[in-house]
C-alpha cells in the first residue's frame, strides 16, 4: 500500500524538474520516506481514525485524522533546517522551495488517509460503510472466517458449530472473510438494504496474485 502511494505521487515531482532540478531527489524520498512511515506507524494512530466518517479532504479541514502526515512533514522540515544551519549552508530560497513543494506532498499523502492505510479503506468507497451479515443457516462452523479476520469480529459458539460475531463493528470490510467461507454464509448488506453477495465479493476482491477463488463444496 505504501508503495501505490508513493510510486505515483513520486512520479508527480519531475513536474517540478524545470524549475528546480536539484530538488527533485529529495522530493522523491520525502514521499517515499512518508508513505513507508504512515504505513509502518499505523498500530500508533490506529484508534484515531474514524473509518465510517467522511475520510476526503484536506489535513486542515480534519486534523483529528489527517494530521500525522502533517506533523511527519513539520518534524522532517526542522530536522533539515537545523542541519542547515549547523552546517552553515542555510538558504531562505532553498527552504521556501522545499517547505512549498514538500507541503504539497504532504497534501496528497494526507487527502485520504485511511486509504493509505494497511487495513482501513478508502473514504471514497461506500462499502465502507457496509454491514457483515451471517446466514446462520449456510454456517457451519468451519471458522475460516475467525482466522483471517483481521480484526477479530469473528468468535466461534462453543455450544455448537455455529460463527458468531461479538464486535460486528470493527469490521473493515476486507472481504476476507466471505471470500474464504466455503459456504457462503457471510455477506455485506448496507443500510439502504443493498447486499453485496460472496461471488461479486470474490470477483471484485483481488490479492497481489489475482482473482481468490474456493473450491467446490457439495452441500447436503
Amino acid at each position: 500500500m505504501a508503495v501505490s502511494w508513493a510510486f505515483p505521487i513520486s512520479l508527480s515531482t519531475l513536474l517540478v524538474l524545470p524549475f528546480w532540478k536539484e530538488g527533485v531527489f529529495p522530493l522523491v524520498c520525502l514521499v517515499w520516506a512518508l508513505s513507508l512511515l504512515i504505513f509502518l506507524s499505523f498500530p500508533l494512530y490506529e484508534g484515531r481514525l474514524h473509518p465510517t466518517g467522511k475520510n476526503v479532504g484536506f489535513v486542515f479541514f480534519d486534523f483529528g485524522q489527517r494530521g500525522l502526515p502533517l506533523l511527519l512533514w513539520g518534524g522532517l522540515m526542522l530536522a533539515g533546517l537545523g542541519y542547515t544551519v549547523v552546517a552553515g549552508d542555510f538558504s531562505w530560497t532553498l527552504a521556501l522551495r522545499f517547505g512549498l513543494s514538500s507541503l504539497v506532498v504532504v497534501l496528497l499523502l494526507g487527502l485520504d488517509l485511511t486509504g493509505s492505510t494497511p487495513v482501513y479503506k478508502s473514504g471514497l468507497h461506500p462499502d465502507r460503510l457496509m454491514a457483515i451479515t451471517l446466514d446462520e443457516e449456510r454456517c457451519k462452523g468451519a471458522a475460516f472466517c475467525e482466522q483471517v479476520c483481521p480484526k477479530e469480529v469473528f468468535e466461534m459458539d462453543p455450544g455448537r458449530p455455529l460463527v458468531t460475531l461479538p464486535r460486528p463493528g470493527d469490521c473493515v470490510q476486507c472481504g476476507a472473510c466471505t471470500v474464504q467461507c466455503p459456504f457462503d454464509a457471510l455477506y455485506f448488506r448496507g443500510a439502504d438494504g443493498d447486499v453485496v453477495t460472496p461471488d461479486t465479493v470474490r470477483t471484485y476482491k483481488l490479492n497481489l496474485m489475482g482473482s481468490r477463488t474456493r473450491g467446490e463444496v457439495r452441500r447436503e
